[in-house]
């Protein structure tokens, strides 16, 4: 009867989260052009007639109308119902890893969405709109006060501050350091590598999300995230470049692999920093088996 009654949480937190997936989509498709995100109501994006309620029902609207517009049959990009699917997912996911419905899950369900509008805008329009990351470094830095602070630190915090008594001083400290952090790293290298290239090497955009994005991680798991973002990108680029698909000095969505990089470190930053810690242990542990 539990496992019931478990499970039709879990479906109601999905459904949830596809409902906030629809509005996902509105917010990836007229943010980048400044357009409202409240009015007018949703319409076709090619023939531009207004969308009944019925043919907007998140998931199954697309799969009934097999993805195509009621009115002028033309295919409506799957991206609609991947965002929706990928919302639901990571809100029953992130509502399983927080141990239900609190502050933590809504905090960083928040977080998961502007980074999923972050990802799709980036990979369309090479942009990251200051709407999301600029409110979304003050709400992460606002939020750090009530996390739990095994969400923001990886390792003890007594060797990076050790005049900090107060817990919630201590959690303020790790995600304004987190954003600073983000900020200096991004900038140097905007700074270097247009000195070296001759040309903008980091937008603005990119400096901004690193700026949310530790204030929303703490500077430990930020640090992991930005370092992973940086193999993503390699990981993906390098793919492109041997195609001939992109040349050296071509630009790559940044901000796409900084999103992926952060949504890995949000899940697995802690267990990624002590492995790197105690990696020689490990290894010799191994081999001694």
């Amino acid at each position: 009867m539990e496992e019931n009654y478990q499970s039709f949480i879990y479906f109601f937190v999905f459904i949830y989260g596809i409902l906030i997936g629809s509005f996902i989509n509105v917010c990836i498709y007229r943010l980048p052009y400044e357009r409202s995100i409240v009015f007018p109501g949703s319409s076709c994006p090619h023939c531009g007639t207004p969308i009944k309620w019925w043919q907007n029902v998140p998931l199954i609207s697309y799969i009934v109308l097999m993805g195509k517009c009621f009115y002028c049959h033309r295919v409506i990009p799957a991206r609609y119902f991947f965002v929706e699917l990928l919302s639901g997912t990571l809100c029953a996911v992130l509502y399983y890893y927080f141990g239900g419905l609190n502050f933590s899950f809504i905090f960083y369900y928040i977080f998961a969405c502007l980074l999923i509008i972050v990802f799709f805008i980036d990979m369309d329009c090479w942009i990251i709109p200051d709407i999301i990351t600029l409110p979304g470094a003050i709400l992460g830095l606002l939020g750090s006060f009530f996390l739990p602070l095994e969400y923001l630190e990886a390792v003890s915090p007594s060797f990076f501050f050790p005049g900090i008594k107060s817990a919630i001083m201590l959690k303020f400290s790790y995600s304004i350091t987190g954003g600073i952090m983000g900020f200096c790293i991004f900038y140097i290298i905007r700074y270097i590598g247009s000195r070296l290239a001759r040309q903008e090497a980091m937008g603005w955009g990119d400096i901004k999300l690193a700026v949310m994005i530790g204030a929303f991680l703490g500077w430990q798991k930020a640090l992991v995230a930005i370092f992973l973002s940086f193999f993503l990108g390699v990981f993906f680029a390098v793919p492109l470049i041997f195609l001939r698909r992109k040349k050296g000095k071509d630009f790559l969505p940044f901000g796409t692999f900084m999103a992926m990089a952060s949504v890995i470190s949000l899940f697995g930053g802690k267990e990624i920093i002590n492995f790197y810690l105690n990696w020689p242990n490990i290894i010799f542990k191994f081999f001694n088996h």
